[in-house]
């Protein structure tokens, strides 16, 4: 466990040790699956996973996500066309229709 919890520390993460571990053990023996759905409260760190496992696949780095390599500062800057945040009304900003229909 306190490799897992080193790991969750190295991505940035309070907590999710154990999703990080899993996910981190996926990258190095490059066997991630096409898809992740990320549940939780608000606040919990859905969005920062997401982004620190976008920034894992962008990373120029031996380890990855290095956080600090052009792929991974990309990321977080919102500049790769590849990586888009989905929310809840998906993918649209515009608030005047209804995203329901």
């Amino acid at each position: 466990m306190a490799h897992a919890a080193r790991y969750a520390e190295d991505w940035g993460l309070v907590g999710h040790e154990d999703a990080v571990a899993s996910l981190r053990h996926a990258l190095e023996s490059d066997r991630l699956s096409h898809a992740y759905l990320l549940s939780g409260p608000e606040g919990c760190g859905k969005a920062t996973l997401a982004i620190r496992i976008a920034q894992a696949l962008n990373c120029e780095a031996e380890e990855r996500p290095c956080l600090d390599c052009p792929g991974c500062r990309r990321v977080a800057a919102g500049e790769v066309p590849d990586v888009e945040r989905v929310m809840p009304g998906g993918v649209c900003d515009e608030n005047s229709h209804d995203h329901a229909s």
